[in-house]
């Protein structure tokens, strides 16, 4: 079939019906299975030929193949940084998230108050603690080992987001510090696969 690749815009292309002015365009013989829309019109040895489209539109094409010019190569890995620092910063969100499955949205907030109350008790056990105090009543647990469970609970968690803030922190310097895009293909195969490590 003929198709119809507009000179002063390859990427527009018409096959019927044919235009008025085919001077405006370059008429090219192309096989009816071919998708133009993964193909481009570009020079190659002065004959207009269709060639695989360029991953994106960075790349220009220099006569003989698609190529990134250095300042274009730094602005896709600007912008490939500024992605993968996102996408670290949602799984980083994911992974505190897994840690709370199965608690409500209220205990969760009431973390902070509980432990507050417990270390104050366990320094003064004539601090007020109201929220403890009301939770190991009608619970039915004695108050001593309340305030042990609500810090040791709370031990265990500061340790656990420590250690996940320490490792996101570590990948973002590493993400600011790359020079190559396979470095970011590795960082972002690290990301895509960071899971909490279990307690033994």
């Amino acid at each position: 079939m003929k198709v119809y690749f507009l000179k002063e815009n390859t990427k527009e292309y018409v096959i019927y019906p044919e235009p008025e002015d085919k001077t405006a365009y370059h008429e090219i013989d192309v096989s009816e299975d071919v998708d133009l829309n993964a193909k481009r019109l570009v020079e190659k040895g002065g004959k207009m030929v269709l060639v695989d489209a360029p991953e994106n539109e960075f790349y220009e094409w220099d006569g003989k193949a698609w190529a990134i010019d250095k300042a274009k190569q730094t602005e896709i890995l600007a912008k490939e940084k500024e992605e993968l620092i996102l996408q670290l910063a949602d799984k980083t969100d994911a992974l505190k998230a897994g840690l709370l499955v199965g608690y409500p949205q209220t205990e969760i907030d009431s973390f902070y108050r509980q432990e507050k109350e417990a270390l104050a008790w366990q320094a003064d056990n004539k601090a007020e603690t109201p929220m403890l105090k009301k939770i190991a009543e009608l619970r039915g647990v004695p108050f001593e080992v309340l305030v042990e469970k609500v810090i040791e609970k709370a031990n265990i968690l500061a340790d656990t987001i420590g250690g996940i803030i320490g490792i996101r922190q570590k990948i973002e310097d590493r993400i600011n510090a790359a020079t190559e895009q396979a470095e970011l293909d590795a960082i972002k195969n690290e990301v895509e696969k960071w899971q909490l490590q279990k307690a033994n």
